[in-house]
């Protein structure tokens, strides 16, 4: 059993124990279901909402930011519950099946999440926008049963792949039965008994360093992440919230969103697009208070103009995490070449442990074991440090150190160092191979620059939809591009 911060091995302003070389949590600890308990991620976060909020029935729910149209929670229970039964008599779901679902954020995708989950059918959320190369392998490695698309996505999907339309009557149809049994009741009501270590979700990687991995996610997973978001919830003076997803739904920050808001009785707006003026349109139009935000949001905001708008109000605006782990986890910093457990201060890999760690990856056990080992713990792939006042810092990803001559380049400091020049918009640092220093530094950077060993100037630095940077890309750029200057 993993020691407590009680422990008087456990240094009080780090968390690091030194009989064991782990880092523990610092925060008060949150209370949790048992695990043994059988429950589902939708009964538990339907209990919640009914828990937290009094009288929200024709409360709306989610608005189409673009249209105005909107779903109050009655209305979304019901039909929830009506999707539920209907797939379960019409279409024969049952547990362990797994739904493929492609569909940009509409009204209908969180019934569609949560009655499937209800039944404890695995939903397999994927990028609408995927090239049918990437979905191809995606279903590959899911192996669906059944496909949730609209009309403009449908076509990107197996023919042979039974395929519901959520745009169709007939869908309509479905979210609208008469029945009158309860969800959080319909497990044990239809014979559904879904332990909390089933698989809930399969969400996929970026795919930054390869080929997108199906992530697996168990009803646990999902269950302690809201019940964490419930403990630590900022607006606990009846306010009704006005929250916005400006995320996919189909990522973990867009799904994780979306239960935040259900378990908390928030109005949850979809804007046209997720670009900034769609964004700064919906606040004003709609009063958004609290907006879950990526740090490009954050730099892209205070570079605009916003005297067009009314933001009055916004209370807040939630970026990244924190410094420190969260209540739930617990780490250890580990030297990639030797496997030394390593002290506070000391840059290694970050290792994690706690039940938000994913259960492994969809369809590829040689994977799951190269990052989770046989404890429990997930090797993270992130450079690393924590300092003495228990403050995790990340410095880059292992895979993308540059090794020249002999020593270990971190690729975002040097990234950090360009951009403190006022000139250059943007910039990456990836290996370029060198005869005599194995690999070099080559910067690619958006903007006027002077020197650096090799350099190439481009429109715009290759990103994923999270913005991460797409080093691989870069590197072949780097490779095969006549452009690259040799300086």
């Amino acid at each position: 059993m993993a020691a407590t911060n009680t422990n008087s091995q456990i240094y009080p302003n780090s968390g690091f124990c030194s009989e064991t070389n782990i880092f523990h949590r610092l925060r008060p600890s949150i209370t949790l279901p048992p695990p043994s308990q059988p429950l589902s991620v939708t009964q538990f976060a339907f209990s919640l909402l009914h828990f937290n909020n009094t009288n929200i029935s024709e409360t709306p729910f989610l608005i189409n930011a673009g249209n105005g149209h909107r779903v109050t929670f009655s209305d979304f229970l019901h039909k929830t519950k009506s999707l539920a039964f209907s797939l379960q008599e019409q279409y024969s779901l049952s547990k362990g099946d797994v739904a493929f679902i492609l569909s940009h954020n509409s009204l209908q995708i969180p019934s569609v999440y949560f009655s499937l989950l209800s039944l404890g059918v695995i939903i397999a959320t994927a990028n609408p926008d995927g090239s049918i190369s990437e979905l191809t392998h995606q279903i590959q490695i899911t192996r669906p049963t059944i496909a949730f698309a609209t009309s403009q996505t449908s076509h990107k999907l197996p023919p042979n792949l039974r395929t519901v339309m959520i745009d169709s009557p007939e869908f309509s149809s479905l979210l609208n039965s008469n029945i009158s049994i309860s969800i959080e009741n319909r497990s044990s009501a239809i014979g559904v008994v879904i332990s909390q270590s089933d698989v809930a979700a399969i969400l996929f990687s970026s795919g930054t360093t390869g080929r997108n991995k199906g992530v697996l996610l168990t009803h646990r997973n999902l269950i302690v992440v809201i019940a964490a978001t419930n403990a630590t919830y900022p607006f606990r003076d009846h306010i009704q919230v006005v929250s916005m997803a400006t995320r996919a739904l189909f990522g973990v920050f867009g799904l994780t969103s979306l239960m935040r808001a259900a378990i908390m009785g928030e109005t949850l707006l979809f804007p046209e697009t997720f670009e900034l003026e769609a964004t700064l349109e919906a606040v004003d139009k709609y009063k958004a208070t609290y907006i879950p935000v990526s740090p490009s949001f954050i730099v892209a905001l205070v570079k605009s103009d916003m005297t067009n708008y009314n933001l009055s109000s916004l209370r807040i605006l939630l970026c990244g995490g924190g410094l420190r782990l969260s209540a739930l986890l617990e780490a250890k910093i580990v030297d990639p070449v030797t496997g030394e457990i390593l002290s506070t201060g000391q840059r290694g890999e970050l290792w994690l442990r706690g039940p938000t760690v994913m259960k492994g990856y969809a369809g590829d056990e040689k994977a799951t074991a190269e990052v989770l080992d046989s404890d429990g713990w997930l090797k993270t792939g992130d450079l690393c440090y924590f300092d003495f006042d228990g403050s995790l810092f990340i410095l880059d990803r292992l895979k993308e150190m540059i090794k020249c001559n002999g020593y270990q380049v971190v690729p975002a400091e040097l990234e950090h160092l360009l951009l403190s020049n006022s000139d250059i918009v943007d910039a990456a640092v990836v290996p370029y191979p060198d005869e005599d220093a194995g690999q070099i530094p080559m910067a690619f950077v958006v903007g006027p620059y002077k020197k650096i060993q090799r350099l190439a100037f481009i429109d715009s630095i290759p990103k994923s939809v999270t913005g991460k940077i797409l080093r691989r890309e870069l590197v072949n750029y780097a490779l095969f591009d006549t452009t690259v200057a040799e300086l």
